[in-house]
């Protein structure tokens, strides 16, 4: 078999809306540049995700090269999202278990989202000095990540992809998954016993397995649940202690960059 490739590589800006599909990016200390900055929330200040609002999936995202988020979707106006200097102020919100203080952009941009949503939302975004650690069980104490559920990386391989869907009725794309980086050329779960990559000069460490949730069954191009695939296939041969794992969660050790077509090596 050849080396192990990047065959894929995606940043989702804001937490739970579609993601942009790069050749290249620049990897921070959290993780993909861009990759969940911006995120939703409720009137509490709860972060939102497809979990209640399935048509999260349709907000299309876009960045310029300053980086200024844009958002649009097929019934929807395109409308930009002012850059951090002009935050309205700074608000207290949680995300799982964690609470830490995100800055308030635009009361405009939470009514488009709010029409569009059908719901009260606001969107607020990480400050650059704002440290969100990963779990201590998994990390290390400088380990950091964004907006994310965890983890800095979300890790999958196109060949359990393949496998999984060889036994679907109706095949999933990738994007149901949602990971930053695609591999292929690799056996089917081969990414279970992975400790470390190392791609070109940069090592990335292997922490967690990912559980799956309801997101995976919400068809990204409708924004509508589907049924229980592929949560009840995946079940019955990778689940374990009533969990349902797919793709790996990823902490680099070193900044850089990753490419499309950047080998792979596994240790």
């Amino acid at each position: 078999m050849n080396s192990p490739t990047i065959s894929e590589l995606t940043i989702y800006p804001v937490k739970s809306a579609a993601g942009i599909r790069l050749k290249s990016s620049p990897l921070d200390k959290i993780g993909l540049r861009y990759d969940r900055r911006w995120m939703l929330i409720d009137k509490k200040g709860h972060f939102l995700s497809q979990r209640q609002l399935p048509k999260m999936a349709l907000i299309i995202p876009t960045l310029d090269k300053k980086g200024q988020l844009s958002l649009k979707t097929k019934t929807m106006p395109l409308i930009k999202v002012p850059l951090i200097k002009q935050s309205i102020n700074t608000v207290l919100v949680t995300i799982w278990d964690t609470e830490l203080e995100a800055q308030h952009l635009s009361h405009d941009v939470d009514q488009w989202l709010s029409q569009f949503l059908e719901t009260d939302c606001r969107l607020v975004t990480l400050a650059d000095d704002v440290i969100r650690h990963c779990d201590s069980k998994y990390a290390q104490d400088n380990d950091h990540t964004s907006f994310t559920d965890g983890f800095p990386l979300l890790l999958c391989t196109q060949a359990s992809l393949d496998d999984l869907n060889n036994r679907l009725k109706i095949s999933v794309m990738m994007t149901h998954f949602r990971p930053n980086i695609v591999i292929s050329k690799t056996i089917p779960y081969e990414e279970d016993l992975w400790e470390k990559i190392v791609i070109g000069d940069l090592s990335l460490r292997v922490v967690k397995p990912c559980s799956r949730c309801v997101i995976t069954t919400i068809d990204p191009h409708t924004g509508i649940k589907t049924g229980t695939e592929p949560l009840a296939t995946l079940a019955t041969y990778r689940k374990k202690a009533n969990k349902v794992y797919f793709g790996q969660n990823i902490i680099p050790n070193q900044l850089g960059v990753l490419n499309c077509g950047d080998k792979v090596s596994i240790i």
